[in-house]
Formats: C-alpha cells, sequence, structure tokens
C-alpha cells in the first residue's frame, strides 16, 4: 500500500506505481545499502529501523529521506516491512548552512592575521585562538591593576 503522502514526496501519481521497485525512489549511492538492510531484516536479523538515505523523485531531483521501518507479521513469520518515511531535505540544508558558518567562524578565529578573542561581562577572555597566548598573558597581567 501507498499513500498520498508518499506520491507527494516523490512526485508521483497512482498509476506510476504500479510495479513499484525500490530502485524506483531511492538514489543509486543507497539502493545496495537499503536492499541489504532489507534483506537482514526480512531474515529476523536486527537492523537499525531509522535511518537516512537520499530518494529521488519521479523527476529525478534528489531528496533526503528519514525512514523507520518495522517489520510485518503473518503469526511468527515475518513477510514485509512497513516504512513511515519523511522528507527532511530542508532540514539537511540547514545542517549544511550551519557547518558552512561554523567553517567561517572556526577559520576566522584560527586566523594568524587577526587578534580574535571574546570577553565576559567581568572581561575575562572566555575564547581565544592559539596564537593569542601571549596576548592573554598581556591581558591579565594589566587588566588586575
Amino acid at each position: 500500500f501507498i499513500n498520498n503522502t508518499f506520491l507527494n514526496i516523490f512526485g508521483l501519481t497512482q498509476n506510476d506505481v504500479v510495479n513499484f521497485k525500490i530502485e524506483n525512489y531511492v538514489a543509486d549511492e543507497y539502493l545496495n545499502e537499503l536492499k541489504e538492510r532489507h534483506n537482514k531484516r526480512i531474515n529476523g536479523e536486527n537492523v537499525d529501523t531509522t535511518f537516512e538515505y537520499i530518494g529521488k523523485k519521479k523527476n529525478g531531483e534528489k531528496i533526503w529521506i528519514r525512514a523507520n521501518v518495522s517489520k510485518v507479521f503473518d503469526g511468527d513469520k515475518i513477510i514485509g516491512t512497513q516504512s513511515l518515511i519523511t522528507n527532511i531535505t530542508k532540514e539537511k540544508e540547514i545542517e549544511e548552512l550551519l557547518k558552512q558558518k561554523e567553517n567561517i567562524i572556526s577559520a576566522y578565529f584560527n586566523s594568524d592575521t587577526d587578534a580574535v578573542f571574546i570577553l565576559d561581562k567581568e572581561l575575562k577572555i572566555i575564547a581565544k585562538i592559539q596564537s593569542l597566548e601571549h596576548l592573554e598573558v598581556w591581558l591579565q597581567a594589566n587588566t588586575n591593576k
């Protein structure tokens, strides 16, 4: 069974999902990993139930998906899996922007050309770059007078 949310996430119609397979919505670089997870799960092995992968829409656009997968049983026998998926593309884009900003800030703080430090409200240095050791000693010697 495929619901309307799945269709919307992947840009599909009900007609698109006749004979639908994993290859139709999982990016090539994740296909083998997801098939292996599925086979292990079907064979009763313990596999992470929540994971992320890159999916692909009908138009070829790649999107990030978070999946939560559970086994489907008929009595004691595992007969399939059921997945709850969420499009986390926006979340991943925000994470990437934060990483880029963190790298810029880190590069700035680690620059040898600028003296960078942060003072708290008592004028104590609470962050500095490694090349400012001599500046810290000078400030400690000169601010306690």
